[in-house]
């Protein structure tokens, strides 16, 4: 819901972080995060870090809703591990069957910045940096779970798969950031210059 100036919001948001698509993928779960009644400020840095979460796990390790016979386009995972254009219908599963725990987890820590952030009444920096640091981790150790069950072969390969996943992974989640705090500053009209008078040099 849209904050306004002077008013407390409660919002409610049905978000499935990283299975998507329970009609797609039977182990996903859908969670609803309840917001109570909150300062307009407030209340727009929490769905400004919800965009920023759900942005994440759906660009890195979300299973990925569509036809599940398509590829996963833009899925880090599977164009980190797998052929071009291949589906990762074993990375996509695995991930799918991590939902409701993955999901619960990025729930809690965004809870506890909720709690914070009400207590406070006003935006907190190290607030939200960890926060989103614990989000962060949390996408980066499902990832590592995913792969480990993924990948066959020695412990070895395993470790050599989740490395290159983990490198894969920070390149995207930098990315991503920097992307999200360009699109959250404010747009300002660019000055316009004055038109001038005559013909002078």
């Amino acid at each position: 819901q849209r904050a306004e100036a002077g008013k407390a919001v409660a919002g409610k948001f049905d978000t499935t972080l990283v299975g998507n698509s329970q009609a797609l993928y039977k182990h996903a779960g859908v969670h609803t995060v309840v917001l109570p009644e909150l300062k307009p400020n407030i209340a727009r840095i929490l769905l400004d870090e919800i965009t920023w979460i759900r942005r994440n796990t759906w660009q890195t390790i979300s299973a990925r809703a569509g036809k599940w016979g398509d590829s996963p386009r833009g899925h880090v995972i599977v164009e980190a591990l797998c052929a071009p254009r291949a589906k990762g219908l074993a990375i996509r599963s695995q991930f799918s069957s991590t939902s409701v725990a993955s999901e619960r987890d990025l729930e809690t820590a965004f809870l506890e910045l909720m709690r914070t952030l009400d207590r406070k009444g006003q935006p907190d920096a190290a607030a939200i940096a960890t926060w989103r640091d614990e989000a962060s981790a949390i996408v980066r150790q499902y990832a590592g779970q995913v792969v480990k069950a993924s990948v066959a072969g020695s412990p070895l390969r395993q470790h050599e798969a989740v490395e290159k996943v983990e490198q894969a992974l920070y390149r995207a989640l930098q990315g991503l950031a920097k992307t999200h705090e360009t699109e959250s500053q404010p747009k300002d009209d660019k000055p316009r210059h004055p038109r001038r008078e005559g013909g002078g040099a």
